[in-house]
């Protein structure tokens, strides 16, 4: 803090101008100034984009650097601590929130600060990965098996097959092996 001092002048009687300089009183003590503002979140609580923190936060005392914390249902998330955070399939259903602590220029911690919480987060359906093969002798009489290496990170629910000839379902073809016939014989 500053010193303080007053000085009194004035017009002596004999015209001639006079200062006094009081002793120095301080240093000032800094009491803190309450920040104003605060924190919103922007963007679409979905699957897949990206939420970010907005500050309006103002503090006479001096606005240090924020800190940011995201918060799922409440709860902190492991290193999403910047101003932005895109939402994952673990968001789903979730409400999305972040918390702003900051120390502002004269050493004062302030916050918390706390934005949303979002609207619970909505799904965007994710494609599935692997593949599903063929293996057998393309051959009358002969046994085609149907295996896959699918993976779906929303879950993976029972497998059901539909056997084709030529683009179209086979009529009770539905298992994971199918016996060739005169009917297949040509067929693409």
């Amino acid at each position: 803090g500053a010193l303080i001092t007053v000085t009194a002048s004035y017009l002596d009687g004999n015209n001639t101008n006079e200062a006094v300089t009081s002793a120095a009183v301080g240093p000032v003590a800094n009491i803190n100034d309450l920040p104003t503002g605060g924190i919103t979140i922007s963007g679409t609580a979905t699957e897949d984009q990206t939420l970010t923190a907005v500050s309006t936060l103002a503090d006479d005392d001096g606005l240090g650097p924020l800190n940011y914390q995201w918060r799922r249902d409440g709860a902190p998330i492991v290193g999403a601590t910047s101003n932005t955070y895109t939402l994952g399939d673990a968001d789903v259903g979730a409400q999305m929130s972040v918390v702003v602590t900051y120390t502002d220029v004269r050493g004062t911690a302030e916050g918390p600060f706390t934005g949303g919480p979002t609207a619970p987060v909505a799904n965007v359906n994710d494609p599935p990965t692997g593949s599903v093969t063929i293996s057998g002798t393309a051959t009358e009489d002969q046994t085609l098996t149907a295996s896959n290496t699918l993976a779906d990170v929303e879950g993976l629910g029972p497998i059901s097959y539909q056997w084709n000839r030529g683009g179209v379902p086979i009529a009770g073809a539905t298992g994971t092996s199918y016996l060739l016939g005169d009917a297949d014989v040509g067929a693409l």
